[in-house]
């Protein structure tokens, strides 16, 4: 990734960035960084050959999200494909759910984090900005998808606006980055 020339504060504080990236085919491990180009944790997609699911770990290598789609039921012969994506904590319990809004211009989605709050993630049409605003109203993240050569990777730089004032954790906003991208490509 390029040196930024923004200035950051770590995760968690106060309008802190983030970077991370998200291959053309999801497999192998990748990292997040901040502003700072240090580490904060690992992206991990496994093999992605079999799989859509995806564990978000921290410098200890301890899952601490991992996001999956809806499961498939294999005895029904026609399967209603739900446009959601899960996320959990590194012991199974669900954290939230990302599903797709159909409004009349841009994009939108929500995420039910249950009584940890609801959050909506928009984007205006033919943009590639995108904001993350909790169920007060006020806008928690924004990011940009950033386009690599020939698209082949895609690397997402975002911006937490006093995150630390939310419930939910630097790893569940990356796990929602990644399910509005895979919603977004499973509609195309």
């Amino acid at each position: 990734m390029e040196k930024y020339e923004m200035e950051s504060e770590e995760i968690g504080m106060p309008n802190s960035l983030i970077f991370f990236k998200l291959p053309l085919v999801l497999k192998g491990k990748y990292e997040i960084l901040n502003g700072e180009k240090e580490q904060l944790g690992t992206i991990d997609y496994g093999e992605g050959l079999t799989t859509s699911d995806m564990d978000l770990l921290d410098m200890e290598g301890k899952i601490q999200v991992h996001g999956y789609p809806p499961p498939v039921d294999p005895s029904k012969k026609i399967q209603f494909v739900e446009k959601s994506w899960y996320l959990t904590d590194g012991e199974g319990s669900q954290l939230g759910k990302i599903k797709r809004r159909q409004p009349l211009f841009g994009e939108k989605y929500d995420y039910d984090a249950g009584d940890r709050g609801f959050y909506t993630i928009v984007c205006k049409p033919y943009s590639k900005n995108y904001r993350i605003i909790n169920s007060g109203g006020i806008e928690v993240v924004q990011y940009r998808d950033v386009e690599s050569a020939f698209k082949v990777t895609r690397v997402y730089k975002v911006q937490l606006n006093n995150i630390h004032t939310e419930p939910i954790s630097v790893y569940e906003i990356v796990g929602m980055i990644i399910g509005v991208h895979l919603l977004r490509a499973h509609n195309r």
